[in-house]
């Protein structure tokens, strides 16, 4: 919950008034809190209530979504503190290199190693979906996140280096 408080450091208000996130003082309709707050604030309700521990599966799809790279680095931390203190099983997607780097480095930091499985996606020529180890080696993870990173900087820069030519190809 300290992690959690250095991000959304506020408490919760649930009454026949409304659901509130009150901090200083003041309070904040959960429903106008910034959806990445909301993600940190999940958890700490979760956390307040008693409601995650080792019987717990947490499923994340895409957590980090709207989050800055600083406060997904921050959630990366809190997910492995979670799984390492309180035995929670999380699953969860990512589309974002810098989450999925934060929990390659959260992981070993906190050394749960032995608790964490990383998965790629092939998909195959009958449209179905195989999932793909990569806990050895996450190098082909960095890989394909790093080839279309390439891709669109290799097309910015021919544009900005030709930036009177317009090809509309």
């Amino acid at each position: 919950k300290e992690k959690i408080n250095e991000v959304i450091s506020g408490e919760f208000e649930f009454n026949s008034d409304g659901e509130f996130y009150v901090k200083d003082g003041k309070k904040l309709h959960l429903t106008n809190l910034a959806t990445g707050s909301k993600m940190f604030s999940i958890l700490k309700i979760l956390l307040d209530k008693g409601e995650i521990d080792e019987s717990t599966l947490l499923v994340l799809d895409e957590p980090e979504a709207h989050l800055h790279p600083n406060w997904q680095n921050k959630f990366a931390e809190i997910i492995v503190l979670l799984v390492k203190y309180l035995n929670t099983n999380i699953l969860l997607t990512s589309h974002s290199p810098n989450f999925v780097l934060a929990i390659d480095a959260y992981m070993r930091k906190y050394n749960i190693i032995d608790k964490t499985n990383f998965y790629q996606t092939k998909h195959l020529k009958d449209d179905s979906v195989e999932y793909i180890n990569y806990n050895d080696d996450l190098g082909q993870i960095y890989a394909d996140f790093m080839q279309y990173l390439s891709e669109v900087k290799a097309l910015r820069n021919y544009y900005y280096h030709n930036l009177g030519e317009n090809d509309d190809n």
